[in-house]
């Protein structure tokens, strides 16, 4: 598995792997506005501070997801792991990727939002100690549904609040000067 920061130049295939990973919610009231989304709009939100990272299996991208470094948290949306590859522990790795990540860059937590009507997607944050930290109700197309911020939080840095960290490898960092990336590969 290799881990790799996107670059604006790598909008299509962050697009490409939300899309087929949300397709599942197309028929969702209201659908996901991660449908909604474009190339062109992905591309300017790397371009103004918004990152991402891409999954690659044998040289394949088969996941990615999108996050925000804020003041001591890091906020992750739009974690999407294409069909093939689901339920293959793809989204734990880039979770546990981004929680290394977040350490890194001096980060207390990390959070997401979740519908609460996709119940694997709650098991899986509730699985690697996420907990809710608040409710609300979402509206939007003439109809509403039910949201959770989920956090997780580092027990070193906010004094023993969060009740289950998750040991993860060192990374190691290489930085390819031929294309300008950060590639992180974890050892198992």
């Amino acid at each position: 598995m290799k881990y790799c920061l996107a670059q604006p130049e790598d909008a299509a295939t962050v697009h490409d792997l939300m899309l087929q990973a949300f397709s599942v919610y197309r028929d969702s009231v209201p659908p996901s506005s991660a449908l909604d989304e474009t190339i062109e709009s992905i591309m300017q939100s790397l371009k103004h501070g918004k990152e991402a990272v891409i999954l690659y299996v044998e040289n394949k991208p088969v996941a990615m997801a999108r996050f925000t470094l804020e003041e001591t948290s890091l906020y992750f949306y739009r974690l999407s792991v294409i069909p093939a590859f689901q339920g293959k522990g793809m989204a734990k790795q880039l979770i546990q990727w981004l929680e290394t990540y977040a350490k890194e860059c001096g980060k207390e937590s990390l959070s997401c939002k979740v519908r609460m009507s996709v119940s694997r997607n709650i098991a899986l944050y509730e699985s690697m100690g996420f907990y809710i930290e608040e409710k609300e109700i979402v509206h939007r197309g003439g109809s509403g549904y039910s949201r959770s911020k989920y956090e997780k939080r580092d027990s070193k840095r906010s004094n023993g609040m969060n009740k289950s960290t998750l040991p993860l490898p060192p990374p190691v960092f290489l930085f390819n000067r031929c294309i300008s990336r950060f590639f992180f590969f974890y050892f198992n």
